[in-house]
């Protein structure tokens, strides 16, 4: 298909067809690598044709691939140009999921290690008050929106962020919180990593 728009000139098709091809190499095969060029490729053509859905789209896909290779201040820099991008369109949706997705950045930056890697809880610093309050701006976005899976997801990461900052007691309640949502609406993967982090929370606090 991409070749085919290329070849008629469909600048249009050519962007939606490169930016979803980003998408299957970074989701469906972890080649962020290449996710990375077909994302750049189809930001310079909506650019190019100023369509601002796409622009913003690409701009918060070039973000998460550069934090699934630890490229945290890169990853920062493209999400902080999706926002300005979405909130020109009112774009609450991809707005909640860009915040969250920044407020994960900034924690990494945080920690120092990649989010694959287990996050002990340590002494609250800067980055890490900023993650969590962006967090909660994608909570608050995602409950305008009845959005229950963004909801939960926000939830999760505030919890995470709490437990990181040593506020283990406010990350127990809103962990439980996040629980509840995850478990109504069938989130399993939310489900786990909430359980997971509770147990480490628990351990934490001497509750064995």
């Amino acid at each position: 298909a991409l070749e085919l728009y290329q070849s008629i000139g469909d600048e249009s098709g050519e962007g939606v067809v490169s930016l979803n091809l980003g998408v299957l190499n970074s989701s469906g095969y972890g080649d962020h690598e290449c996710a990375i060029r077909l994302f750049s490729t189809a930001l310079d053509i909506c650019q190019s044709l100023e369509d601002d859905v796409l622009v913003g789209k690409s701009l918060w896909n070039l973000g998460s691939s550069y934090l699934a290779l630890c490229a945290y201040d890169l990853a920062c820099r493209y999400y902080e140009k999706a926002l300005i991008s979405l909130e020109e369109l009112g774009d609450l949706h991809s707005l909640a999921g860009v915040y969250d997705s920044l407020g994960a950045a900034k924690k990494a930056i945080a920690l120092g290690e990649c989010p694959s890697l287990v996050w002990t809880p340590q002494d609250e610093n800067q980055s890490l008050v900023d993650a969590i309050e962006l967090h909660y701006t994608a909570l608050r976005m995602s409950s305008e929106i009845a959005s229950r899976f963004g909801q939960a997801k926000a939830m999760l990461n505030i919890g995470l962020g709490q437990f990181c900052a040593n506020k283990l007691r406010d990350a127990i309640e809103t962990l439980m919180q996040a629980l509840d949502l995850c478990r109504t609406y069938h989130y399993d993967s939310f489900t786990i990593s909430c359980l997971s982090t509770l147990a480490k929370t628990y351990f934490c606090l001497g509750h064995l």
